[in-house]
């Protein structure tokens, strides 16, 4: 039988809908990242990641350009790039030796600025979501619950 999790989210009201923030640990640092259930693939901002990365991985990061393209807010084509994490956690559930998409999230960090909230580290997507079985509820307390 799976073990739930359940990892509170702070919802932020934009216009006439809203986001919901996760509270993570990237390499024992505390981060915020967006829940975005429409996000195909978990992605990491190119900028902020260097904050939580050693030199070395910072280098493998900038060398590791992997050929794709992604699009995100404003279907601004980016470059995507790679890294390893040693340790990515979300609530209880740690995970070690993390594959991290990277890349440039400027658009979505300039959002949050607009709104006087601290930017994200990056995007939750529905890669993750979907592995972890997960559920959010929005209630009093809006909560995404996770299934491992």
């Amino acid at each position: 039988m799976k073990k739930s999790l359940v990892i509170p989210l702070k919802e932020i009201l934009i216009g006439g809908g809203s986001h919901l923030i996760a509270t993570v640990w990237i390499n024992n640092f505390i981060a915020r990242m967006i829940i975005d259930t429409g996000a195909n693939e978990t992605i990491f901002d190119e900028k902020r990641i260097l904050n939580y990365l050693d030199e070395e991985k910072i280098e493998e990061a900038v060398k590791t350009v992997s050929g794709r393209v992604g699009s995100g807010i404003g279907a601004k084509k980016a470059a995507i790039s790679e890294t390893v994490l040693d340790k990515f956690q979300i609530g209880e559930l740690c995970l070690y030796n993390h594959r991290a998409t990277i890349m440039n999230l400027d658009s979505v960090s300039n959002a949050y600025v607009k709104l006087n909230e601290k930017p994200v580290e990056g995007i939750l997507g529905s890669d993750f979501l979907r592995k972890y079985e997960s559920m959010i509820i929005y209630a009093d307390k809006s909560e995404l619950h996770l299934f491992i």
